[in-house]
């Protein structure tokens, strides 16, 4: 997955907080047609490829998020700063529709993901971490990588592949905000963002995922 310099794209938005979570999820009346994107989020992108084509969509009574990469490459970026501290702890719940042909994270020119979900930094050189639903690479798999002549790394990990198959919900618990403090190594982490990343341009592929949540935990509950 490409993660290229983000920032500053970040925004200071009014947001709910309860005593137990910090909660982003998706809906038709929080949908800007305009900019076909959620509200709340700025899309980033590189301009040599399209970017993903996002859209609302039901399934059972509920509203997800559908992101649909054709042979392309983008990001949804928003704003956690103000709360990342308090609420490290990440959950989500994403499935994959279509993979990318034979894309495999180890392969700098077969690095395509249907999605993948980051912390980063807003700092001149972004640093992120990474969770990656990846086609080939083995589940565990680590790396880092640098990208736009070094001024963005991302640590990635494999955290699902096409073992788990399309069509099948999976709720991931993990708190990328530790390991962003691990990786800066005691600088702080400030001006943090969550991403939600799909690309398909190496491959030349088109791809499907979909997200409904992502929500933010304290780590002592």
């Amino acid at each position: 997955m490409k993660t290229y310099i983000l920032f500053p794209v970040i925004l200071f938005l009014c947001f709910s907080i309860a005593a137990e979570n910090v909660k982003f999820s998706f809906s038709e009346k929080e949908f800007d047609q305009q900019t076909g994107i959620p509200e709340g989020w700025v899309l980033k992108g590189r301009t040599a490829y399209p970017k993903p084509v996002y859209s609302i969509v039901r399934d059972g009574d509920r509203e997800i998020l559908r992101i649909d990469c054709r042979k392309g490459s983008g990001m949804l970026v928003r704003e956690v700063t103000p709360f990342i501290a308090k609420y490290p702890v990440m959950r989500w719940k994403w499935r994959v529709r279509k993979f990318p042909q034979n894309a495999d994270g180890r392969n700098v020119y077969k690095d395509d993901q249907p999605i993948a979900i980051y912390l980063v930094t807003s700092r001149t050189a972004p640093v992120s971490v990474c969770r990656r639903w990846d086609t080939l690479t083995p589940k565990g798999e680590k790396g880092s990588v640098m990208y736009a002549l070094g001024l963005s790394t991302v640590h990635w990990k494999t955290q699902r592949n096409a073992t788990d198959g399309t069509g099948t919900w999976h709720v991931e618990e993990v708190n990328l905000y530790q390991e962003l403090l691990n990786v800066l190594k005691g600088v702080p982490a400030d001006g943090v963002g969550v991403v939600i990343g799909a690309n398909s341009q190496c491959t030349r592929s088109d791809t499907s995922a979909e997200i409904e949540y992502i929500e933010f935990l304290p780590s002592d509950r």
